[in-house]
């Protein structure tokens, strides 16, 4: 009977406790950045690593390590994937 008694006090916690967690922002939404500069580099150059969670996981994390200008290339790339996307919605080829 103490087990069963201590098995629900464990499960209430559990549950208690799970609105806060699913509460935590997405992978998109948070990512930690951080900076690696060397003196003479231009700012292009500068190297940033973005550490983001993966989606469905807690722990699982993954480093990202590029310079300025490639971030802001993949970012181009992705916007246009979107603008893309979304402007053949609704449209069959």
């Amino acid at each position: 009977m103490k087990s069963r008694t201590l098995w629900s006090a464990i499960a209430f916690i559990a549950i208690a406790c799970a609105p806060a967690s699913a509460q935590q922002p997405s992978e998109g939404d948070k990512s930690e950045e951080a900076v690696e500069t060397t003196g003479e580099k231009s700012n292009l150059d500068e190297v940033i690593c973005r550490t983001s969670k993966a989606t469905g996981s807690r722990v699982r994390t993954s480093k990202r390590c590029l310079t300025r200008r490639q971030w802001t290339v993949e970012q181009a790339q992705n916007r246009r994937d979107i603008d893309r996307a979304q402007t053949s919605r609704g449209t069959s080829d």
